[in-house]
């Protein structure tokens, strides 16, 4: 599945599986062949759903149990990772020239914080039901159908936006009508955006 056909390597958004939550969710980040890139803790669930792996995230204890697990999907690089997998995964990623990623994780706090450090990259966060997108400089406009429903994560609990084509309600974020709307604010931020 990660063979480039006409569309140049690094353009389209790898795709980082951090947590195998479920090949639904993943399927459709494959259509146009994405470097993938797999934890080795989900290595045994994602090879389960026969996609092609291109590199795999490891402990230093487990790279050669994890090798002998992709053999048959040769070449795939091993990665050693000491600390923190996610942050040493972005870093990996832009340093083979990977202008975005997609993570596909079980989302914690700390998975915003690390998108933050790395605003030059196009980072969304994909958890079981929602897509986060993170906003540097603080600017998102999309088209949007009407009564599609956005969240919105603040840098900061003072954060204020200026919306067009929304209404803020507790639940989110509301698109008004089909067209294009537009969120700005001083800071960064997230956008959530219901899969």
């Amino acid at each position: 599945m990660s063979s480039h056909h006409f569309v140049k390597e690094g353009q389209e958004p790898a795709l980082f599986i951090v947590d195998a939550l479920s090949l639904n969710l993943v399927e459709p980040l494959l259509e146009w062949a994405p470097l993938v890139a797999v934890s080795d803790h989900s290595l045994d669930e994602v090879l389960r759903w026969e996609i092609k792996i291109d590199t795999v995230f490891c402990r230093p204890d487990n790279v050669e149990e994890s090798r002998s697990k992709v053999l048959d999907q040769e070449p795939v690089q091993m990665v050693v990772f000491e600390n923190d997998l996610l942050q040493e995964g972005v870093l990996f990623l832009m340093g083979a020239n990977q202008n975005a990623v997609n993570l596909v994780v079980d989302l914690t706090d700390n998975h915003f914080e690390v998108t933050k450090r790395f605003p030059e990259l196009q980072i969304s966060l994909i958890s079981r039901d929602v897509k986060w997108t993170f906003r540097a400089p603080g600017h998102y406009a999309k088209w949007l159908p009407a009564k599609s429903r956005l969240y919105l994560r603040k840098n900061c609990p003072q954060q204020s936006f200026v919306f067009q084509g929304l209404h803020e309600s507790d639940h989110g974020v509301e698109v008004l009508a089909d067209g294009m709307v537009d969120i700005q604010s001083e800071d960064v931020f997230w956008v959530g955006e219901h899969l």
